[in-house]
């Protein structure tokens, strides 16, 4: 229900498990056995360098895996995925599995971006209402002294248009 498979990989042996899930997740055919090398190759070749380095800098520190990157797929199709791994001790006490699980958070990203955009088509819609707003109380602000500037010619056109033209007022 959650698109989540679960993994793991022993770094000393280079055993690989994936869950039904997983298999799922990266399109791999569930005849053939997993492996890091496939895991690589179906990372997005835009994220791999650092998807790489990530993991190599957890090894190298004993640390956790903590991720997200996308997955190009056969076809060409991109799936965005969270991987999230704890490194464990084997029976000697080191610490060379990786236990953790892979979720395919596509929709989520999607989501998000699809917000992100509505957000900025809303903001940008607000900025132009709130520029007509200006421009209507700017025109508002300078018609009101025009108007009267014409009135007072109109008058002076009516006295200087007399019989006698009223040059006092």
């Amino acid at each position: 229900l959650s698109q989540t498979g679960t993994l793991s990989w022993n770094t000393a042996t280079g055993a690989v498990f994936w869950s039904e899930e997983v298999f799922r997740i990266v399109e791999h055919d569930r005849t053939l056995p997993p492996s890091m090398e496939v895991a690589w190759g179906r990372t997005h070749p835009d994220d791999a360098a650092a998807t790489r380095r990530h993991v190599e800098a957890a090894l190298r520190d004993g640390a956790d895996l903590r991720l997200e990157f996308r997955l190009q797929m056969p076809g060409g199709a991109i799936k965005h995925v969270s991987l999230l791994a704890s490194l464990t001790a084997d029976q000697a006490g080191r610490r060379v599995e990786y236990v953790g699980a892979l979720q395919d958070v596509t929709a989520r990203k999607l989501a998000a971006e699809a917000l992100a955009t509505t957000q900025h088509a809303l903001a940008h819609v607000t900025r132009v209402a709130t520029l007509g707003e200006i421009a209507a109380s700017i025109t508002h602000e300078v018609s009101q002294p025009l108007a009267a500037i014409s009135a007072n010619a109109s008058a002076c056109v009516r006295w200087l248009a007399g019989p006698e033209p009223n040059l006092p007022e």
